[in-house]
Protein backbone atom coordinates (compact mmCIF):
# COMPACT_ATOMS: atom_id res chain seq x y z
CA UNK A 1 0.00 0.00 0.00
CA UNK A 2 1.12 3.03 -0.87
CA UNK A 3 2.25 5.55 1.95
CA UNK A 4 1.34 8.79 1.56
CA UNK A 5 3.58 11.43 1.58
CA UNK A 6 1.81 14.42 3.63
CA UNK A 7 3.76 18.16 3.74
CA UNK A 8 4.35 19.18 7.41
CA UNK A 9 2.85 22.74 8.72
CA UNK A 10 6.84 23.81 7.79
CA UNK A 11 5.05 24.96 4.33
CA UNK A 12 2.52 27.70 3.99
CA UNK A 13 1.65 27.36 0.43
CA UNK A 14 0.53 24.91 -2.50
CA UNK A 15 0.70 25.24 -6.16
CA UNK A 16 0.91 23.16 -8.93
CA UNK A 17 3.20 23.71 -12.20
CA UNK A 18 3.45 22.29 -15.77
CA UNK A 19 6.82 22.78 -17.09
CA UNK A 20 7.21 24.07 -20.67
CA UNK A 21 9.43 21.47 -21.93
CA UNK A 22 6.96 18.51 -20.15
CA UNK A 23 3.62 19.18 -21.03
CA UNK A 24 2.19 15.96 -20.12
CA UNK A 25 3.35 16.36 -16.03
CA UNK A 26 2.25 18.62 -13.29
CA UNK A 27 3.80 18.87 -10.36
CA UNK A 28 2.38 19.97 -7.00
CA UNK A 29 4.88 22.20 -4.71
CA UNK A 30 4.08 22.81 -1.02
CA UNK A 31 7.14 25.56 0.00
CA UNK A 32 7.30 28.35 2.05
CA UNK A 33 9.27 31.39 0.71
CA UNK A 34 10.27 34.66 2.43
CA UNK A 35 10.30 37.33 0.22
CA UNK A 36 14.25 37.67 -0.93
CA UNK A 37 15.94 34.46 -1.72
CA UNK A 38 19.25 36.12 -1.01
CA UNK A 39 18.39 36.64 2.12
CA UNK A 40 15.23 34.89 3.15
CA UNK A 41 13.74 31.51 3.11
CA UNK A 42 12.68 29.24 0.31
CA UNK A 43 12.26 25.90 0.89
CA UNK A 44 9.51 23.06 -0.52
CA UNK A 45 8.50 20.15 -1.23
CA UNK A 46 8.19 18.67 -4.77
CA UNK A 47 6.48 15.92 -6.57
CA UNK A 48 4.90 14.55 -9.31
CA UNK A 49 0.91 14.28 -9.33
CA UNK A 50 -0.66 10.95 -10.06
CA UNK A 51 -3.83 10.94 -9.24
CA UNK A 52 -5.31 7.33 -7.90
CA UNK A 53 -2.17 5.98 -8.59
CA UNK A 54 -0.77 4.02 -5.57
CA UNK A 55 2.56 3.55 -6.83
CA UNK A 56 5.53 4.90 -5.02
CA UNK A 57 7.09 8.04 -7.02
CA UNK A 58 10.03 9.87 -6.09
CA UNK A 59 9.48 13.48 -4.74
CA UNK A 60 12.15 16.42 -3.93
CA UNK A 61 12.65 18.21 -1.09
CA UNK A 62 14.45 21.92 -1.41
CA UNK A 63 16.56 22.54 1.72
CA UNK A 64 16.78 26.64 2.31
CA UNK A 65 20.80 26.17 1.57
CA UNK A 66 19.15 25.15 -2.13
CA UNK A 67 20.13 21.58 -1.27
CA UNK A 68 17.46 19.50 -3.27
CA UNK A 69 17.01 15.68 -1.73
CA UNK A 70 15.23 13.20 -4.08
CA UNK A 71 13.23 10.33 -1.90
CA UNK A 72 11.94 7.14 -3.34
CA UNK A 73 10.87 4.51 -1.17
CA UNK A 74 11.57 6.50 2.58
CA UNK A 75 15.11 6.55 0.84
CA UNK A 76 17.61 9.04 -0.43
CA UNK A 77 18.25 8.03 -3.94
CA UNK A 78 19.88 11.10 -4.95
CA UNK A 79 21.22 14.57 -4.27
CA UNK A 80 21.82 18.29 -5.90
CA UNK A 81 22.95 21.29 -5.49
CA UNK A 82 21.34 24.43 -7.18
CA UNK A 83 23.06 27.47 -7.55
CA UNK A 84 22.37 30.38 -5.67
CA UNK A 85 20.63 33.30 -6.69
CA UNK A 86 23.36 35.59 -6.70
CA UNK A 87 25.99 33.07 -8.82
CA UNK A 88 23.77 33.14 -11.64
CA UNK A 89 23.57 36.67 -12.04
CA UNK A 90 19.57 37.07 -12.44
CA UNK A 91 19.83 40.49 -10.80
CA UNK A 92 22.46 41.32 -14.04
CA UNK A 93 20.02 39.91 -16.70
CA UNK A 94 16.87 41.95 -15.18
CA UNK A 95 15.44 38.57 -13.75
CA UNK A 96 13.82 38.40 -10.73
CA UNK A 97 13.38 36.10 -7.42
CA UNK A 98 10.41 34.49 -9.10
CA UNK A 99 12.11 33.92 -12.60
CA UNK A 100 14.90 31.87 -10.35
CA UNK A 101 12.58 29.80 -7.78
CA UNK A 102 10.96 28.83 -11.22
CA UNK A 103 14.23 27.30 -12.97
CA UNK A 104 14.96 25.91 -10.01
CA UNK A 105 11.82 24.18 -10.34
CA UNK A 106 12.16 23.30 -13.50
CA UNK A 107 15.53 21.59 -12.71
CA UNK A 108 14.06 19.46 -10.09
CA UNK A 109 11.01 18.26 -11.80
CA UNK A 110 13.41 17.06 -14.66
CA UNK A 111 15.23 15.31 -12.54
CA UNK A 112 12.17 13.56 -10.91
CA UNK A 113 10.30 12.74 -14.08
CA UNK A 114 14.14 10.86 -14.74
CA UNK A 115 13.56 8.78 -11.42
CA UNK A 116 10.10 7.91 -12.33
CA UNK A 117 10.59 7.36 -15.87
CA UNK A 118 10.76 3.40 -15.17
CA UNK A 119 7.41 3.74 -12.52
CA UNK A 120 4.58 1.82 -13.62
CA UNK A 121 0.84 3.02 -12.62
CA UNK A 122 -1.10 1.05 -10.08
CA UNK A 123 -4.24 2.05 -10.41
CA UNK A 124 -6.71 2.15 -7.50
CA UNK A 125 -9.91 1.01 -8.32
CA UNK A 126 -13.26 1.63 -5.73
Amino acid sequence: MKRYIKASSEYENYFTFTPLNQLNKRFGVHYTYGGHVAGGIFKAQVSEIHPYDDAEYAWAKINPNMQVIFYKDGKIVDKMQLAYYDEDDYEEVGKDHDDYINDCLRDVAEVLTDLNKDVRPIMVHN
